[in-house]
């Protein structure tokens, strides 16, 4: 049974985690840096967004842990899980959850309204939007663009998903069916985290703004973009970045759920 954590990462929100955790009586310790980790002893790491980027150091941090030591991280490249895995640890994607994901839709899509509005000089009431995708955070995001009476068209590959946004209220297209399209939007959220606007379909991006709220590489050609007088803001992460309280409380809750199903 975990009673211990060692919670590792400067992520605002880890912080705010980790005093949740305390709260329900397990004992944290709080490491900012991985250099101030040393021999870690606690049944339970939690560690920020892992990506590429920290994967050496959490790999390392698994080398010097007991091998009962149980992982909790984000977008963990499935390489270094199965190295950890191999050494007997086991280790949990929350950002693969889908509880996760939902607990963070809510601030992500008041985020990019936020951003939006500042970047743009419009307070977006009854501005005409273009939304890429239809997952959790995108229809999250319509419904908040939708509160202020603006005209919301989705944007996604999948039919079904279409087929979900239009019943929803909102005006569809496939990405096929911008391919030379003029500009006629206010601002353009995308939510997709793979190229889908390029080429032809660059051109409903002349002029405007783009906020970037999906992870790498994002959905947009960027240089291309750039060219045809798009502002382009990246706004990954954004409920650690602007609400780390209420994100904190999102983590804290989905690692509490991943112990309690699988009872460790």
């Amino acid at each position: 049974m975990i009673k211990t954590f060692a919670v590792v990462g400067d992520d605002r929100r880890l912080g705010f985690a980790a005093v949740r955790l305390r709260s329900y009586g397990f004992e944290v310790n709080r490491f900012v840096d991985f250099v101030d980790v040393g021999i870690v002893n606690a049944d339970g790491i939690l560690l920020s967004v892992v990506g590429e980027g920290n994967a050496r150091n959490v790999a390392r941090l698994s080398d010097i842990t007991l091998p009962e030591t149980v992982f909790f991280g984000g977008n963990m490249p499935q390489a270094l899980i199965k190295k950890m895995e191999r050494s007997g640890h086991r280790v949990f994607d929350y950002c693969r959850r889908d509880d996760y994901r939902q607990g963070n839709a809510v601030p992500t899509a008041r985020g990019a309204v936020m951003i939006a509005r500042r970047y743009s000089g419009l307070d977006l009431n009854a501005s005409n939007v273009l939304v890429t995708g239809f997952g959790c955070v995108a229809r999250e995001l319509c419904r908040q663009l939708a509160e202020r009476k603006c005209t919301v068209t989705v944007a996604a590959r999948n039919p079904q998903a279409r087929e979900e946004a239009a019943s929803s209220g909102y005006r569809t297209a496939d990405f096929d069916d911008i391919a030379g399209m003029k500009n006629e939007y206010d601002a353009v959220f995308g939510t997709v985290p793979s190229i889908v606007l390029s080429g032809e379909r660059l051109g409903v991006l002349r002029d405007t703004l783009y906020i970037e709220l999906a992870s790498s590489p994002g959905g947009v050609d960027i240089d291309g973009a750039r060219m045809l007088g798009c502002r382009i803001i990246p706004a990954p992460s954004l409920p650690g970045r602007l609400f780390p309280e209420t994100a904190g409380g999102v983590l804290c809750d989905t690692v509490l759920k991943i112990i309690e199903e699988e009872k460790i």
